[in-house]
């Protein structure tokens, strides 16, 4: 069997609440050369039983794997290993892709674009109920592929990056010892040798709720404390400037930091 074009990522645990919003968008696209994969920590509410009724309607375009609670950054690694695809996206679990044409678009931009080993788009924030907040990257700077950037602001939201997977799995997938910033982490790691761009599209929609990993007003202070581990890592004198950056736009943009 040939590898699918694209293998679309989900990491759940007790997902219950959003999931069928996330599945309903992945099952009504129209281009169909995919794979949706799915690593469980373990749900005990109704994931189980949401992705099995999936994976019974699409047989051959829905896989689930089980793999031990050892946080998002390990799920998404063990995501990377189970697919197939040439293309990979995490679409977690609480988010959707934003219309039915999302990969017929984008399968049309790698196929115009063969040397890209990466690319990015945009995410419409919803609230828990589904009531937009906005776009993001919506400003000009934000939507161009500045490697110098990153250094002081992440402005690429992963759940709108389709991404090689042979080109993550060289780069040693997610640092797994971060709850959050893994994705700056990568993006940082990438962004001076590899071929990547904007994709002027929005991919997918990006829900904020009090218990989402990234968007938790109680999870602030250790995102934060990630985003200076990670800025550390990959800055000299950069450093103080980012930090200063950083909490004035979360300050500013508390969901979209």
């Amino acid at each position: 069997m040939s590898s699918p074009l694209i293998s679309i990522i989900t990491c759940t645990k007790n997902s219950g609440r959003f999931l069928a919003d996330n599945i309903a968008s992945v099952s009504a696209q129209t281009h169909r050369d995919f794979e949706h994969v799915f690593v469980d920590g373990g749900s005990t509410d109704s994931t189980l039983t949401l992705i099995s009724r999936y994976r019974r309607k699409f047989p051959r375009l829905v896989k689930l794997f089980s793999s031990p609670p050892r946080g998002i950054s390990a799920a998404m690694n063990v995501g990377l290993v189970k697919s197939r695809g040439r293309f990979l996206i995490y679409l977690h679990s609480d988010d959707a892709l934003a219309g039915p044409d999302v990969l017929s678009d984008t399968a049309a931009f790698i196929s115009r674009h063969p040397r890209l080993d990466w690319f990015y788009g945009q995410i419409q924030v919803i609230e828990a109920d589904g009531k937009p907040v906005g776009v993001f990257p919506r400003q000009w700077l934000l939507r161009q592929a500045y490697p110098r950037l990153l250094k002081f602001i992440n402005f690429i939201p992963h759940q709108a990056v389709f991404i090689k997977r042979q080109v993550l799995a060289d780069f040693g997938g997610f640092d797994a010892t971060l709850s959050s910033q893994m994705d700056l982490d990568l993006w940082l790691r990438l962004a001076d040798c590899s071929r990547w761009q904007f994709f002027p599209h929005v991919i997918s929609r990006f829900r904020i709720h009090p218990s989402a990993q990234s968007s938790g007003i109680s999870r602030f202070a250790q995102n934060q404390a990630n985003f200076r581990r990670v800025i550390r890592r990959h800055t000299a004198w950069e450093y103080p400037v980012s930090v200063l950056i950083e909490n004035i736009f979360s300050r500013l943009n508390p969901v979209l930091r």
